[in-house]
């Protein structure tokens, strides 16, 4: 699936590492790597840029879940997963501590 872009198609590439990052911060472990792209890539096409991050990468926010995701002209890469809105506040307050 591709979501259009003034008229150009948005092609979406999962990361093997996006992949893998979503099965342990949602605990999806009985998920296929085919329902988690599904997943991933619908989170991109439906979601909002939230911050900017660095190397034109944006923080995005789609379907309950938080992804980094680097842009191009028609083209959205989807490099990790932070996780669920839950999981993102748990990490967050963790990280502190540590």
């Amino acid at each position: 699936m591709a979501k259009k872009m003034r008229g150009k198609q948005m092609e979406v590439i999962i990361t093997n590492h996006s992949i893998k990052r979503y099965r342990e911060r949602t605990q999806a472990y009985g998920q296929t790597d085919d329902v988690i792209e599904d997943r991933l890539r619908q989170a991109v096409l439906r979601g909002r840029k939230i911050k900017e991050r660095r190397g034109d990468a944006w923080e995005v926010y789609g379907d309950g879940i938080y992804l980094i995701v680097h842009y191009k002209t028609d083209q959205a890469k989807i490099i990790t997963c932070l996780g669920s809105k839950e999981y993102r506040k748990w990490s967050r307050r963790h990280a502190r501590v540590a």
